[in-house]
């Protein structure tokens, strides 16, 4: 009779409405790793969920479907049914324009970038949720340049912003309106200079990972010419240097439970 019920039971389960046995996983087409945080946008092109730091795809209603899957340095991925199985991502190509340094005293490096960015205000009662796409760029000039600091903070050139806001009352509603700013991502400068891991420099497959004082500080990773960077801002405890700008917030002015930033590097 209990082998009976348990057959029922599970029968039951499986006919509920909106239960769904979604457990697909995005990762690496090449190196099979699993990629945390990517966006999920629905057929609408609504952001309707974000991935673990696992990769694991969380449950999407499937009135949301097809959906769309993207991750900064990747190209999107369109999945048209919930599914087990992994999503695998192949790495963009992108095509910037050519950086021409000339000879003479003022040596500048432009830096053209993309953003992405993800932040939460809570409250007693209320929590905005910020999705944040920027166009940015950087001045970065040369130890022999006199006169001329360029700058290390990111220039906005162009900025598209949703919200979703929702409340203890059940409000569940997306804007591209907010009368308040919270962007941290507006103070994530950039290091004038940092050198390549030795593992790197002789492998053009490779990865490595740099320690702190409580954990991996950075973790690199090399595919040709083109090469990726995370890293805890957290654990990078001497001198911020990924972070030099926020220093001292991260001191002791705000708590954070987690900071991370990630980098795509192209033709290095």
């Amino acid at each position: 009779m209990s082998n009976i019920l348990k057959i029922s039971l599970c029968l039951l389960i499986a006919s509920l409405p909106g239960v769904m046995a979604n457990c697909a996983v995005v990762v690496d087409s090449i190196l099979g790793l699993p990629l945390p945080k990517a966006s999920i946008f629905d057929k609408k092109g609504n952001l309707v969920g974000i991935c673990s730091d696992d990769g694991v795809v969380p449950d999407i209603p499937l009135s949301h479907y097809p959906i769309t899957i993207t991750c900064l340095g990747y190209e999107d991925a369109v999945a048209v049914r919930p599914s087990d199985r992994k999503i695998a991502l192949k790495e963009a190509a992108y095509d910037l324009p050519e950086v021409v340094v000339k000879s003479g005293k003022r040596e500048v490096l432009h830096l053209l970038g993309y953003v992405r960015e993800y932040s939460t205000l809570t409250t007693y009662t209320d929590t905005v949720f910020l999705f944040r796409e920027k166009a940015i760029d950087f001045m970065v000039p040369s130890k022999s340049v006199k006169k001329y600091h360029g700058w290390t903070m990111p220039r906005v050139l162009a900025s598209k912003s949703y919200y979703h806001f929702s409340n203890y009352e059940g409000l569940d509603s997306v804007s591209d309106f907010f009368n308040q700013h919270f962007s941290w991502s507006d103070w994530v400068g950039i290091v004038s200079a940092v050198n390549l891991p030795p593992k790197l420099l002789r492998n053009n497959m490779a990865t490595d990972t740099v320690f702190g004082r409580y954990g991996a500080v950075s973790i690199w990773k090399r595919n040709n010419s083109d090469i990726s960077l995370d890293v805890d801002a957290l654990a990078d405890t001497v001198n911020h240097k990924w972070t030099s700008k926020l220093s001292s917030f991260l001191s002791d002015k705000v708590q954070f439970n987690k900071f991370n930033l990630k980098y795509t590097f192209s033709d290095v």
